[in-house]
């Protein structure tokens, strides 16, 4: 049966759903430590959508639609449409992004909403150079961001600060990097985008049976 009500709170049987697997499983996971959630002051289990979308996301499963609002990825860009276009195209339904023209005025705003990365347009890049070395320093500094300039290293600025230099026409690679989701390997291998995260092994006690 589809979850039809709000999903930002999940119950223990929602859960067992979504992984096709009893309520016992969703249990010894949490016990476990492997999903985080709380309880109620009826010790009943819930979880936070976001949370549940990680999850899932981490371990392999399909993530329904109605979680990609929860999951999605906050991106500001900071140039002009061109540049939002190329993002837009790449992310799809995994990022919010919203266009900033004026680097200073971006800079101020990061402090302000929450943002996850950051993509320079090229134009951007060539004007202010050291200027966003600084910015991308004090920024990692200060948040848990991915910092992205679209087009080549020029100015040798990836020497100086943690900046991915990524293609506009290469839709798979900013993915990637704004995602987490890496699929290629000559990418991590490079250095180009930072690995996924290791997946602790886990026992299934009844692998693809279904919660009826």
């Amino acid at each position: 049966m589809p979850i039809e009500r709000d999903v930002k709170l999940l119950t223990a049987s929602d859960v067992a759903e979504l992984c096709e697997v009893d309520l016992k499983t969703i249990h010894n996971w949490v016990e476990r430590g492997c999903i985080p959630h709380f309880r109620t002051p009826g010790r009943h289990l819930r979880f936070q959508a976001i949370d549940i979308a990680n999850f899932l996301r981490e371990w392999g499963y399909a993530i329904p639609r109605r979680f990609y609002a929860e999951i999605a990825q906050a991106v500001m860009v900071i140039g002009g449409k061109e540049a939002t276009n190329v993002v837009v195209k790449a992310a799809g339904q995994t990022a919010a992004v919203q266009t900033i023209e004026d680097l200073y005025d971006a800079l101020l705003r990061v402090g302000q909403e929450p943002t996850t990365a950051i993509v320079f347009d090229q134009l951007v890049v060539q004007a202010y150079g050291d200027l966003i070395v600084r910015a991308t320093e004090a920024l990692k500094r200060a948040y848990s961001i991915t910092v992205i300039a679209l087009g080549a290293d020029k100015l040798g600025l990836a020497d100086k600060a943690d900046i991915l230099f990524i293609p506009p026409g290469d839709s798979k690679m900013l993915r990637a990097a704004l995602t987490g989701d890496v699929r290629d390997n000559a990418q991590v291998e490079e250095g180009v985008v930072p690995p996924p995260p290791k997946r602790r092994t886990r026992r299934v006690r009844s692998p693809g049976k279904r919660v009826m």
